[in-house]
């Protein structure tokens, strides 16, 4: 296999009065870009593309986004899932077109796939998970999701026998009262919001933790701290 170049992104800037601009960027600069992004506090979002998004929430209510995406669209099956996962645990080396991490070797197919994609970066035959590589496993390890609020329910059944319900109400809402309230849930089964006001509010708290696991990720990366896979729940 040829020496695989760094990664490369295509950048996206939305600028506050919904006007873009767009452009290249290594993957030295986009890192340098994560570390500055969550040194200022920014909120920052892992995508399974292998990329990216910084916000800059502005005064005026408005934002101000750069996206960081691979140039073309990344699928990452269990087999891919599982292959990067063992080189960012074990590290690799290539040998005749495979990628040898540990007691396993990735075939040369497998292995330039991952190149090709930008998964991983090749070194003087080294291999590791690139940035693109790793935001895209963490994407995929941070799944998360809300529930549909119950709607009208009776009292009883959301344990409030307590209250009671207009008898006179159309369309089957006799002795019942509307529960709007909401939950989320991610994938990695360290986090969760049980008790969210509605769906929006759950789709809040989802995105809020991602974007928290994801700025954990970035200073675990620079060796500042650990990456924190949950948090407490909200």
């Amino acid at each position: 296999m040829t020496k695989q170049l760094p990664t490369g992104f295509r950048m996206t800037v939305t600028y506050a009065d919904g006007t873009t601009s767009t452009g290249t960027a290594t993957e030295a600069h986009t890192r340098a870009s994560l570390t500055r992004a969550v040194s200022l506090g920014l909120r920052v979002e892992a995508t399974r593309r292998g990329g990216v998004i910084i916000t800059r929430d502005l005064p005026d209510g408005r934002t101000h986004t750069v996206t960081y995406l691979l140039p073309a669209p990344i699928h990452l099956s269990e087999t891919v899932r599982r292959d990067l996962g063992l080189i960012a645990l074990r590290g690799g080396r290539m040998k005749d077109g495979r990628i040898i991490t540990g007691l396993f070797a990735i075939p040369p197919a497998a292995a330039a796939r991952l190149a090709r994609a930008g998964l991983v970066a090749v070194q003087a035959g080294q291999v590791s998970v690139s940035l693109a590589g790793r935001l895209a496993l963490h994407a995929v390890a941070h799944t998360t999701g809300t529930r549909q609020p119950r709607g009208y329910v009776r009292p009883a059944d959301v344990g409030l026998a307590h209250l009671s319900a207009g008898l006179n109400k159309p369309g089957g809402r006799a002795g019942k009262i509307h529960d709007r309230t909401s939950s989320a849930w991610c994938s990695c089964r360290a986090w969760s919001a049980p008790f969210a006001e509605d769906r929006a509010d759950a789709g809040r708290r989802a995105r809020g933790h991602r974007e928290e696991a994801t700025a954990a990720m970035i200073r675990a990366l620079n060796g500042d701290t650990p990456a924190a896979e949950g948090g407490e729940s909200r």
